[in-house]
């Protein structure tokens, strides 16, 4: 795996550091599991954000569960899951 380097404050560092002894990981996979964890969080809010715009709009919403109804005719489509 290739790598770069970042800077980051003295205090991050230092948490970092905490942590990986604590959790005997590297400050690598930390580093890595919280930009993922982020990422997540992030798409989330976004979605989130969206479907409450969508959900302000009595048509869209409408609009959206009528789509949805039809998706869920396809799950009777008489094909086993064997």
């Amino acid at each position: 795996m290739s790598s770069l380097n970042v800077r980051i404050s003295e205090p991050a560092h230092r948490v970092l550091r905490e942590l990986s002894e604590q959790q005997g990981a590297s400050m690598q996979s930390l580093l890595d599991e919280a930009v993922e964890r982020l990422r997540r969080e992030t798409f989330m809010a976004r979605t989130n954000e969206a479907f409450a715009v969508l959900k302000s709009s009595p048509k869209a919403w409408q609009q959206e569960q009528e789509e949805r109804a039809l998706w869920e005719q396809t799950l009777q489509d008489g094909v086993d899951d064997k």
